[in-house]
């Protein structure tokens, strides 16, 4: 399981650690590496992203039920029910605004992270696996497993763009300043 490093919540650095074995994912101070507490784990959960001032993470399963579970920063609980997509997730960013989240699940889902409603579902070639987004966080970059590299204006969830690129393995963003 990912954790998409460590990120700000109550005023200290945690990550998060998933376990196959068990039920919850563990909550650590990633400078002491103290458990500070444990959430309850979707089956599958594959990652964690967070919002950049730590307020709230989600928890991402590779899991058509109970695929994103909302978890308060503030408290470590988790807000409201689980969100089903009806598809396995593979990938899942936070934009660098922290205003949406992006998951590839059949599709690229976005979700407005101010009330958690999906605002976008936009085609990204097939078995979409990766995510990559512009710091100004206006564009999202898609790769999938069929051969395409699709390109979403995130500022009204459209595709503008889609490239083929055979045999995609993985991608990144360079500043323009290189």
């Amino acid at each position: 399981m990912s954790s998409g490093g460590g990120f700000r919540a109550q005023a200290s650095t945690v990550t998060f650690i998933g376990s196959t074995a068990g039920q919850n994912i563990t909550v650590l101070d990633a400078t002491t590496l103290a458990s500070v507490g444990a959430i309850p784990s979707p089956a599958n959960a594959s990652s964690v992203v967070g919002l950049p001032d730590g307020s709230k993470y989600y928890i991402i399963a590779n899991n058509p039920n109970q695929t994103i579970t909302v978890v308060s920063g503030s408290n470590l609980s988790v807000v409201g029910l689980p969100k089903s997509l009806g598809a396995n997730a593979s990938h899942a960013v936070v934009t660098p605004d922290g205003r949406r989240l992006l998951i590839t699940a059949g599709t690229l889902r976005i979700f407005d992270t101010s009330n958690d409603n999906e605002v976008g579902n936009v085609p990204a070639g097939s078995g979409p696996t990766e995510i990559e987004v512009t710091h100004d966080s206006t564009r999202a970059f898609v790769m999938a497993a069929s051969g395409t590299i699709t390109v979403v204006n995130l500022t009204n969830n459209q595709q503008v763009a889609q490239y083929a690129q055979p045999g995609p393995l993985s991608m990144a963003l360079l500043p323009s300043n290189f």
